[in-house]
C-alpha cells in the first residue's frame, strides 16, 4: 500500500493574509477617496483646472493601485489554488503597484512643498532641502519596484534602502508639517502686535476670528503630516521586526492613498474657511493681498469671498489693516492664489 507525501502549505498568515488585509483597508480608503472627489467636484466647480485635472489624476491613479491589490491574492490564491510554488516565485503586479504608491505620494508631497514655498516667501534653502528628501524619497521607490521583479525575497537584501524609503517619507512630512505651522504662528503674532490688547469692539473681534481661522489651518497642517508619517513609521517598525514577512506591506499599500485623502480633505475644508471669514472684500489688483474693510460688528464672521479686481481699497482711520495675516487664509483657502504681502508687513519672526 504505497503513500503519497503530503503537500507542504506555507504559512500565510504573514505573507499573503498581510496583504489581504491591506487590500481590504484599501478598498474602505478607495471609497472613502470617491466620496471626497464626488464632493470636491460638486462644491468646487469653478476651481482651476489644473487643480480639478489634479484631483481627477490622483482618482485615477488610486482606483488602478487598488485594481493591481485585487489582483495579487487573485492570482496567488485562485487562478494558482494548491500550487505552493506560486508563493516562491514573484508575482510582477507586486512591484508595479510600488509604482502606483509612489506617484500619488510624491505629487502630494509636492503640493504641501508648494504651499510652503508661497508661505515661507519662497525659502529656497528650506523648500530646496525638502525637496531632495521627497524625490529621493520616490526614487527608492522606482528602485525598489525595478529590483524586486527579479526575486520575491529581493527586499530582504534591499532593508537599508527600504529604511531609507520611509525614513524620508516620515521625516519630509514632519518637516513640511512643522514648518508650515512656524510660518502660520508667526502670522498669528502679526496679529497680536496689529491689534493691542486693550483693543474693544470689531478689533478684538477681528483678532479673535482670524485666530480662530489660523488655529484651523494649523490643525490641519498638522493632522496631514501625522497622519502619513505615523503610516511610514508603522512600516518601518514592522520591517525592523518582521523582516521575512509581508505585514510592513500591507501598512505601505496605504501611503498613497492616505496622502490623497489628506490632500482632498484639505481641499473640501477650503468652505468652511470661506464660512467663517463671511464679508466683504476689496482689493487694488488680483495680485495684491486682500485688504478688508469692516464697517460694523457683524453677527457672522467675515470671510474671503469673491475678490473684485479694479476697485480700491479702503480702510478708515482707526481700522486695524488684518489683510496680510487673512492672507494667509487666502494663500490656504484658493491654494494657487499668488498675491502674497510683499512689503514685509506681519512677519515678527
Amino acid at each position: 500500500m504505497s503513500s503519497t507525501g503530503a503537500v507542504v502549505v506555507p504559512d500565510l498568515r504573514d505573507t499573503e493574509g498581510a496583504l489581504y488585509l491591506g487590500v481590504v483597508i484599501a478598498a474602505f480608503l478607495q471609497g472613502m477617496l470617491t466620496v471626497q472627489a464626488f464632493h470636491y467636484f460638486e462644491q468646487y466647480p469653478k476651481d482651476y483646472k489644473i487643480l480639478k485635472a489634479l484631483v481627477a489624476f490622483l482618482w485615477c491613479l488610486n482606483f488602478a493601485h487598488l485594481g493591481l491589490l485585487i489582483d495579487i491574492p487573485w492570482i496567488r490564491l485562485i487562478l494558482n489554488w494548491g500550487d505552493s510554488s506560486v508563493f516562491r516565485r514573484n508575482t510582477k503586479v507586486l512591484s508595479f503597484q510600488l509604482v502606483l504608491v509612489a506617484i500619488p505620494t510624491v505629487l502630494c508631497q509636492s503640493f504641501y512643498l508648494h504651499r510652503l514655498w508661497r508661505f515661507s516667501k519662497r525659502n529656497y534653502a528650506l523648500v530646496g532641502v525638502l525637496g531632495c528628501a521627497i524625490w529621493a524619497g520616490f526614487a527608492l521607490e522606482i528602485f525598489l519596484a525595478v529590483v524586486t521583479t527579479s526575486s520575491p525575497k529581493a527586499y530582504l537584501n534591499d532593508r537599508p534602502h527600504i529604511i531609507a524609503l520611509f525614513s524620508l517619507a516620515a521625516g519630509s512630512d514632519l518637516a513640511i508639517a512643522l514648518s508650515l505651522v512656524y510660518y502660520l504662528k508667526c502670522e498669528m503674532g502679526a496679529i497680536r502686535n496689529a491689534v493691542a490688547p486693550a483693543s474693544t469692539g470689531y478689533e478684538t473681534e477681528t483678532r479673535r476670528e482670524t485666530n480662530f481661522v489660523l488655529t484651523r489651518v494649523i490643525r490641519y497642517a498638522v493632522g496631514t503630516g501625522l497622519l502619513t508619517s505615523l503610516s511610514a513609521i508603522l512600516s518601518l517598525i514592522l520591517m525592523l521586526v518582521s523582516p521575512q514577512s509581508r505585514v510592513f506591506m500591507a501598512s505601505h499599500v496605504l501611503l498613497g492613498r492616505l496622502y490623497t485623502n489628506a490632500l482632498f480633505a484639505n481641499l473640501n475644508s477650503r468652505a468652511n474657511l470661506r464660512q467663517k471669514l463671511q464679508g466683504p472684500i476689496t482689493t487694488s489688483t488680483m495680485l495684491q493681498p486682500p485688504v478688508f474693510t469692516i464697517p460694523s460688528v457683524r453677527a457672522d464672521e467675515y470671510a474671503l469671498g469673491n475678490v473684485k479686481s479694479g476697485e480700491a481699497s479702503t480702510l478708515p482711520a482707526g481700522h486695524v489693516n488684518v489683510g496680510v495675516s487673512v492672507s494667509v487664509v487666502q494663500e490656504y483657502s484658493e491654494i494657487v492664489y499668488d498675491g502674497r504681502n510683499r512689503n514685509g508687513y506681519g512677519q515678527v519672526c
